[in-house]
């Protein structure tokens, strides 16, 4: 998932106060989805919408990458990104609630980009 990141707080034992782009890999995945949605009408036709969309990601392996974690120390940044990698699970476990919503709010958007062009009896075959 590449982005944009503001981060301010601590992670593992590190202080981080950084910003700037963000590259995180996850690999082999199990997750749970659950997905609430509700019908509606438009142009005669009938329609779903996602109105609720939750998961919960569990990864075999995750590869964190971030530019910048200590604002103005590239020397540090570095350092600091190699720790949180090579205890990548506890970073996951910490940050996950976080990646899951944001994993989610996208899912459900492209979720309703396609239901809103798709009627539901083109997308159910009998």
């Amino acid at each position: 998932m590449e982005a944009d990141y503001k981060m301010t707080g601590k992670l593992l034992l590190f202080p981080i106060n950084g910003k700037g782009k963000c590259n995180n890999t996850v690999y082999e995945y199990e997750g749970v989805y659950n997905i609430k949605c509700e019908k509606y009408t438009k142009k005669d036709q009938k329609h779903i919408r996602v109105t609720d969309f939750t998961l919960n990601l569990k990864p075999k392996r995750v590869v964190f990458g971030f530019e910048n974690l200590v604002d103005g120390n590239e020397q540090l940044s570095n350092e600091v990104l190699k720790t949180i990698n090579e205890n990548s699970e506890q970073v996951y476990a910490d940050v996950a609630p976080a990646f899951n919503e944001a994993i989610g709010k996208y899912e459900k958007e492209v979720f309703n980009r396609v239901f809103s062009r798709v009627p539901e009896d083109e997308l159910f075959l009998p």
